[in-house]
């Protein structure tokens, strides 16, 4: 999904209504997220009790498969909004780098400056390599 694209965001509320000032504000600040991960497909978020100390959750689907799950429960429905959506960027950034990292080996050598590298010379005397073993074996 590409950046200028909107994400389908859904609003479910439990047990009241919701007004159109908060749905525009869950989906102003929900369609931000993109920022964060460019593969998700939607979002879904459930309110509980939307006038007196609001429960929030919401769920982000990645179309890698993954269900992303964050939950808020605040006095005011902006701050749990904004609470939750904190929480869900986290788990987005987690989520894209976990996806990024998953395939191109070893992720010291993804290092730029060359920290967490270590060649022949850097091993620990505890650390014995396979031609070591096999010379040692050989030598009994």
């Amino acid at each position: 999904m590409s950046a200028n694209q909107e994400i389908p965001i859904e609003l479910t509320s439990r047990h009241e209504s919701v007004t159109e000032r908060m749905r525009s504000y869950v989906t102003e600040k929900a369609q931000k997220l993109q920022r964060f991960h460019n593969r998700i497909s939607r979002i879904h978020v459930v309110v509980d009790g939307v006038h007196r100390e609001p429960n929030v959750e919401m769920i982000v689907h990645v179309d890698s498969g993954a269900t992303l799950v964050a939950k808020e429960h605040q006095e005011h429905f902006k701050s749990a909004v904004d609470l939750l959506l904190e929480k869900m960027e986290r788990q987005l950034k987690k989520d894209n780098e976990k996806r990024k990292h998953h395939k191109g080996g070893d992720a010291a050598s993804d290092d730029q400056d060359g920290v967490g590298t270590r060649d022949a010379n850097d091993r620990d005397e505890a650390e014995e390599t396979y031609d070591d073993a096999v010379r040692n074996d050989l030598s009994r």
